[in-house]
């Protein structure tokens, strides 16, 4: 039996100028009393379910770094998009994240697009997602990759957390993140990475 057709995905390491990194670094460990535990998307409703995604995200997203790390992901799109198997599209909206997981942080197989009401009120769609890994040195956790799965089921890629590294694939991808461990249980230790998703607008038909 032929296996299932996996997503094609791009890798960038040392993908910032080491000052930005650092000082996203810094940033994020500053800003610890602004994280809340993540949400998952059911139907049109946002809920906490620690059986799904155990993490946290910044209520600030990237702060003053927005517009720079969102330069840095716009500037290399031809390059991303013929990585991921994407036709080069214009992008129509940019949504941020800035996430951390601590010891037992997880998220089970998802898809990054929206479907059914979820996706009834948007005029644009995600396209492309981009994961930016980023920790303190030494790294104070282990595991934490991101899997992708084959479209057809069963996992085709293990992509481990590197500091300073980018990771783009297809939105329609299904992926995890796999369990963290971090044995400190300090904040500082914690696994941060920076979600990004770009849009492409919806056609308008009529």
């Amino acid at each position: 039996m032929t296996p299932s057709p996996a997503p094609k995905y791009a890798l960038i390491d040392s993908f910032l100028p080491e000052t930005v990194h650092a000082n996203l670094l810094a940033f994020a460990l500053a800003s610890q009393d602004r994280f809340t535990p993540t949400s998952v998307r059911k139907a049109d409703v946002k809920i906490i379910d620690h059986s799904v995604r155990q993490s946290l995200r910044c209520a600030d997203k990237l702060g003053p770094y927005e517009a720079d790390f969102t330069a840095a992901v716009q500037s290399r799109l031809p390059q991303l998009c013929a990585a991921a198997g994407i036709a080069p599209f214009h992008v129509a909206a940019t949504e941020l994240e800035l996430a951390a997981h601590g010891d037992g942080g997880f998220y089970k197989v998802h898809y990054d697009t929206f479907t059914h009401e979820a996706r009834a009120d948007g005029q644009s769609d995600r396209v492309l997602s981009a994961v930016y890994y980023f920790h303190r040195e030494p790294a104070g956790f282990s595991g934490g990759e991101l899997q992708l799965h084959r479209f057809g089921g069963g996992a085709a890629a293990r992509i481990a957390p590197r500091n300073n590294r980018l990771l783009v694939f297809p939105s329609i991808a299904p992926h995890e993140v796999l369990p963290i461990a971090c044995a400190s249980g300090e904040f500082a230790d914690y696994r941060f990475s920076v979600n990004c998703w770009l849009h492409r607008a919806r056609l308008v038909s009529g």
